[in-house]
C-alpha cells in the first residue's frame, strides 16, 4: 500500500482573497508530484461545496478520481471549548511564538499504512502524532514569491523516510525564508 499524504486545502494549497481563490505558486505541479508517488486525501474546516469547487479547478478528472477522500467541516471535531488547551507534547514555543486562533481540529483515525498530515495550523494538528504532521507556512501574500510547496516536497519525502527507518522524526516545519 502506498503512503498517504493528507493536505489541508485553504492555507496550504490556496488562499481566499476578496471572495476569490488564489492558488499558491506551483500548486498544480506539486499535486501531480504527490499523486505520482502517494495516495492523496484532503481536508478542510470549510464547507464541502467550497472545497470541491476549489479542487475541481486545480485537479483534472483523473486526479480527482484517484483522490482517497475529502473531509470537510462536517467531518472535523468542533473544538471551541478547547481552543486554549494544547496537547502536552505540543509547546507553542515550538512554532516560533505563532499563536493561531482556530476553532476546529482534525484527528486522523483508522487510516491503514503510513500517512502525513500537512497543514498551516499547528493547533489543528495537535491531536495527531508529532512525527505525522508537517506544518507549512500559511499562504499569505499571493503576489510574492512563495516556495513553500517546494520545501513541502522535501519534508514529505523526509517524513516518510523517517517513518520507514523507525526513527522518531519529530515535527517537520517547512519554514519560509
Amino acid at each position: 500500500m502506498r503512503d498517504l499524504v493528507i493536505l489541508d486545502v485553504f492555507g496550504v494549497l490556496c488562499k481566499r482573497v476578496n471572495r476569490r481563490v488564489v492558488y499558491r505558486p506551483g500548486v498544480k505541479s506539486f499535486l501531480r508530484w504527490c499523486y505520482s508517488r502517494y495516495r492523496v486525501g484532503y481536508y478542510s474546516s470549510t464547507r464541502k461545496e467550497s472545497v470541491m469547487s476549489t479542487l475541481c479547478t486545480i485537479l483534472d478528472k483523473t486526479l480527482l478520481e484517484k483522490t482517497e477522500f475529502v473531509c470537510t467541516r462536517e467531518d472535523c471535531i468542533a473544538d471551541k471549548e478547547d481552543k486554549f488547551t494544547y496537547h502536552e507534547s505540543w509547546s507553542i514555543e515550538e512554532f516560533n511564538g505563532q499563536y493561531v486562533h482556530e476553532y476546529s481540529t482534525v484527528k486522523i483515525i483508522d487510516i491503514p499504512g503510513s500517512w502525513l498530515l500537512c497543514d498551516d495550523s499547528p493547533l489543528k494538528c495537535r491531536h495527531n502524532p508529532r512525527d505525522r504532521c508537517i506544518i507549512v507556512p500559511a499562504f499569505q501574500k499571493p503576489e510574492s514569491t512563495d516556495e513553500a510547496l517546494k520545501r513541502l516536497r522535501a519534508s514529505i519525502v523526509s517524513g516518510f523516510m523517517h517513518m520507514k527507518s523507525s526513527e522518531a522524526g519529530g515535527l517537520q516545519i517547512a519554514t519560509s525564508t
